[in-house]
Order: C-alpha cells, then structure tokens, then sequence
C-alpha cells in the first residue's frame, strides 16, 4: 500500500500518452494544437469534462439514445483549430459557457450542478492561472508550475471540486492509511 500510495505522489507531472489520443471532441484544448504539448494528466481531467458535459447535452434517459448535437456545440465536431477555438471560447468567454451550460438536459441539473459546474469553474480558473508575459515588464516566475496549472488543476483539486467526490476520495484515503498502520504494526510485531 505504501508503494501505491509513493507512486500516486507525482501523477499530476506524469505524461499521460501520445498528445493525441482519443476523440478530438472530448480532447483538451492544448492538445488540439498544431504542435501539442506532451500529454498531461491534466489534458484526461479536462476531457472528463467534455464527456460529462457532451452525455449531458445528447443523451436522452427516457429513450436510452442520443439526440442529435446541440447547436451550441456543432463547432466540437470540425476541425481542431475551429474546436479548439470553441472550447477556449466555453472558458474565456462567459456568457458562451453560459449558454453551453444551459443546453444541458433538464433529467441532467444535478449533474450540471453537482460535477459539471464545478468542474467548469475549477478548469476555467486555472487556464486563467498562467503567466503571461506583458510588454515594459518582468517575464512571469520560472517556478510555475505549466503541468498542473501552477496546482489548481490537480487530481486533488479536481476532486475537491465536488464535495461527494472529495468524501469519497478522503473516505479512500483514511482507508489506505489505516491499512498502511496495521501492516506496519504487523511487521514490528
């Protein structure tokens, strides 16, 4: 258990695959670049989003199929630059989030409120975390932290972002913990 839990200490920097994989739809901005950056663990944070919210728009309960795209997302389906585009739009541009948000379903609210919205804020706060270089100043402090966001967009604050996530997650790790005592506990006896 120890082992598991040294290992997790640092997944936040680990690359996470190729920069492309996966369905450009639900892929992280970064990643719809020209050249993009090696896959991180954030980019798989940030798709889990587009998953959520992509079900949340198209996926009818009562019927058990999907509905036909919403009109405030048709740009996810184009080309990379026009999605990537799209999606910095969903988080610089507000009243664009807003209405994307609002085209969730009505069986999907609690998940729009509970996970969706979080998460949204969460990753839309952290983008706007970076340094940027400004004309007549001092270029932004090496020690930034590109991979997490400077630490806001982290497997712990996206957990944290939701509060039944982080009980589940803290409810994990009391667990791991009480184990990793009583195998300790059993070697000293």
């Amino acid at each position: 258990m120890a082992a598991l839990k040294h290992s997790m200490v640092n997944i936040d920097q680990l690359p996470a695959a190729h920069p492309r994989t996966g369905t450009s739809t639900y892929l992280a901005i970064e990643l719809l670049k020209k050249n993009p950056p090696l896959h991180l663990y954030r980019h798989e944070l940030e798709s889990f989003l587009y998953v959520l919210l992509w079900g949340a728009l198209h996926f009818g309960v009562a019927s058990g199929g999907r509905h036909p795209t919403a009109e405030v997302v048709k740009k996810w389906e184009d080309e990379f630059d026009i999605i990537r585009l799209a999606k910095s739009n969903f988080f610089d541009d507000y009243e664009e989030g807003e209405r994307i948000l609002d085209a969730i379903r009505p069986e999907f609210q609690s998940l729009r409120q509970e996970w969706i919205e979080p998460l949204y804020w969460l990753i839309r706060d952290a983008r706007r975390s970076v340094p940027v270089k400004r004309p007549g100043q001092e270029p932004p402090k090496e020690d930034y932290d590109k991979d997490t966001y400077g630490g806001r967009l982290t497997l712990r604050t996206f957990m944290a972002a939701n509060q039944s996530a982080a009980e589940i997650g803290q409810e994990g790790g009391d667990k791991e913990e009480k184990e990793e005592k009583e195998e300790t506990k059993q070697k000293d006896n």
